[in-house]
């Protein structure tokens, strides 16, 4: 497929489709503001506050990839459930370790675009 073709399909899928892609979004947007604010109010100085801002984080990992698979099955027409966004808490040390390990990997191919550059 070239690329116009690609962009065809994709307008086809999310016309009269925007609401329900970003209504999980949105649920996944109110729930980080929410913890957010919680970690902002204990605030980062703190040992207690660092380590409560960690584990939000990693609590928010699995609504990340659940988004990320609802999207996956919207584009399939798998019709996908918002609910399902909560399905992956059960997984969430090998979705942590996805997402470190995707981290190290990018942090790593970033370096073999800067030293070649300083050199």
């Amino acid at each position: 497929m070239d690329r116009q073709k690609i962009k065809a399909e994709a307008k086809r899928i999310i016309k009269g489709n925007l609401g329900t892609i970003l209504n999980p979004y949105g649920i996944i947007l109110l729930i980080g503001i929410a913890v957010g604010l919680v970690t902002g109010i204990l605030g980062t100085d703190t040992v207690a506050g660092n380590i409560v801002s960690y584990a939000a984080e990693i609590a928010m990992l699995p609504l990340t990839f659940g988004y990320t698979v609802y999207l996956v099955k919207f584009v399939r027409n798998e019709n996908p459930n918002t609910n399902e966004l909560f399905n992956y808490y059960s997984k969430i040390v090998p979705i942590f370790l996805l997402f470190f390990l995707i981290g190290i990997f990018t942090a790593l191919w970033t370096l073999l675009l800067i030293i070649p550059g300083i050199i």
